[in-house]
């Protein structure tokens, strides 16, 4: 049986593993997505740029999104707001499966997505520093703690 603390460290991690799993499960996608939310008019190599370019986008809002969580995990605690980041995962992957497509709305659905990949950015953000720091602040006055401080710097 695990201790409470290594229960929370597996389950910290196992939560992070998977919501990059889900952050990244998009490229395996992208022909499907490039059909559904883009002109049909276009080529494909132009749907593909469109697809990548808003993937792309997911991973340039992190490093902003890292500043504005670490400052609210150090007002509200490292807990709270690893359960927020999880939700803000789980949310928009949930919406991005009830997206309308390009012939239900047109112009909207491509900045439906796009808006939902940047609340998935925001939340990776969140997803590796969070457990991390929760575990080792379970377990103070090991030799993590120094590592656990430098590992997104």
């Amino acid at each position: 049986m695990l201790s409470k603390e290594n229960r929370n460290l597996f389950l910290a991690s196992l939560g992070a593993c998977l919501e990059y799993f889900e952050f990244s499960v998009y490229v395996f996608v992208a022909v499907s997505i490039s059909l559904a939310f883009f002109p049909p008019g276009a080529s494909s190599w132009v749907k593909q740029v469109q697809v990548f370019g808003i993937f792309a986008l997911g991973y340039m809002v992190p490093p902003i999104a890292g500043i504005i969580i670490a400052h609210y995990a150090d007002r509200i605690g490292c807990k709270k707001l690893f359960i927020f980041t999880v939700l803000l995962m789980s949310i928009p992957t949930f919406a991005m499966g009830m997206l309308p497509t390009y012939a239900m709305v047109g112009w909207m659905a491509p900045a439906m997505l796009l808006f939902l990949r940047v609340l998935q950015g925001c939340a990776v953000e969140g997803e590796l520093p969070g457990p991390l720091c929760l575990s080792v602040s379970m377990q103070r006055g090991t030799v993590w703690d120094f590592p656990a401080a430098c590992s997104r710097a």
